[in-house]
């Protein structure tokens, strides 16, 4: 992926997932991976620059997304709040 690529989804990815709990994770990927491409082509980023390694825009997404969820439990064991 292009670093112009790679910067854009960087940004996006953690703007786009949702705040409160995920019902179907691989059916939000997906549905992200999508949306993000769309977006990316929006904002004058060539689809090929985000297809080069269509895997890393779905690792990308799910290690936010996995992030996300461990950063939350552990607020949560804490006692603090997920979104401080």
């Amino acid at each position: 992926m292009s670093k112009r690529g790679s910067d854009f989804l960087s940004k996006w990815i953690p703007d786009h997932l949702p705040d409160g709990p995920i019902a179907d994770p691989v059916l939000l990927v997906i549905d992200m991976v999508v949306d993000a491409k769309r977006a990316a082509e929006a904002q004058g980023i060539p689809q090929q620059e985000i297809d080069e390694e269509i895997g890393s825009v779905y690792e990308a997404i799910m290690h936010t997304l996995q992030d996300r969820t461990a950063k939350d439990g552990d607020d949560r064991q804490a006692g603090g709040n997920p979104k401080s």
